[in-house]
């Protein structure tokens, strides 16, 4: 009985171990799911990723789990060119853009401890006039979703990462401020 009990407490341990293990950075796809339309020449501009916990590395997604979670390109990289692929689907894109999106990404953390994993972005967004730089509107958004198993795989995972991007996206882009900024 005590043998069962000691193997049995070694493999628990073993599974912890292994499904917290870090990984090669995951090569990571934005799809696009924008709805809102519109006509005004907008572009993304600078985006910065400046999370509060200074050991974050800028292609970490800050979580919570013993191992670290890299993806293939900057955090600021990748949430730039969903925003950029999110403009350019509800027809705001422009190379010569009238408008500018500045952002800065101060939270991407997924709390993976447990059996679920919650979502978190933070980020502030700075419309400025692309000739004069002047700020015309600022607009702040803080996305929560809980609902992601653990053990999806790459796709689940993936999925939820893109869910809050873009759910955060459409924040910025619905705010009032910003929508009569786009008119």
């Amino acid at each position: 009985m005590k043998t069962v009990f000691q193997f049995s407490l070694l493999l628990i341990c073993a599974i912890g171990v292994l499904g917290c293990a870090e990984t090669k950075p995951f090569s990571m796809m934005y799809t696009t799911q924008s709805l809102p339309r519109g006509k005004a020449a907008v572009n993304a501009g600078t985006f910065a990723y400046t999370p509060a916990n200074r050991k974050v590395a800028q292609d970490q997604i800050e979580n919570t789990a013993v191992t670290a979670i890299h993806i293939d390109s900057n955090i600021s990289d990748y949430v730039k060119r969903a925003f950029m692929q999110e403009l350019d689907r509800s027809g705001y894109f422009s190379t010569t853009p009238a408008i500018l999106i500045n952002c800065q990404i101060t939270r991407f953390k997924c709390d993976d401890l447990g059996y679920s994993v919650d979502w978190y972005l933070d980020l502030t967004c700075h419309f400025v006039d692309a000739a004069s730089q002047k700020e015309l509107a600022t607009e702040t958004v803080n996305i929560q979703k809980k609902h992601m198993q653990k053990f999806g795989g790459i796709e689940n995972f993936q999925r939820a990462m893109n869910n809050v991007i873009y759910e955060a996206y459409d924040e910025v882009i619905s705010a009032p401020k910003v929508q009569s900024l786009l008119k």
